[in-house]
Formats: C-alpha cells, structure tokens, sequence
C-alpha cells in the first residue's frame, strides 16, 4: 500500500504544478494585454478603411472603431 500512497503524492504535487502553470499563464496574458494599444493609422484625405484579421484578433485586440 505504501507504493500507492507514493503514487497519490506524486499524482497531487504534479496537479498542483499544472495548476500553479494555468494562473501563472493567465497572469502573465493579463500583463500583456495591459500594455497593448490596437494599431491606428489615420491617412489625410482617405476614405477607405482596411480592417486586417490577424494575431491581434486571438489577444482579444482589433479596431477600436
């Protein structure tokens, strides 16, 4: 019985680690996103608008208009 107790210890620590893994992950995105502005580039005279869907879409970025 004592190899399965060692099994659940194992099993509980390396849970915890993924656990430790996902907020610190989150927290790490979080920061991110504070310091990130949508790209804008105002052209005089233009009546045109382009909207480009990429990377910034996933990071819940894009056009502020």
């Amino acid at each position: 019985m004592l190899w399965l107790q060692i099994l659940i210890l194992i099993l509980f620590i390396y849970s915890i680690v993924i656990i430790l893994r996902i907020f610190f992950a989150i927290y790490i995105v979080r920061i991110n996103l504070k310091k990130t502005i949508p790209f804008n580039r105002y052209i005089d005279n233009s009546n045109h608008y382009c909207a480009v869907i990429g990377d910034s879409l996933a990071m819940g970025l894009g056009l502020s208009n």
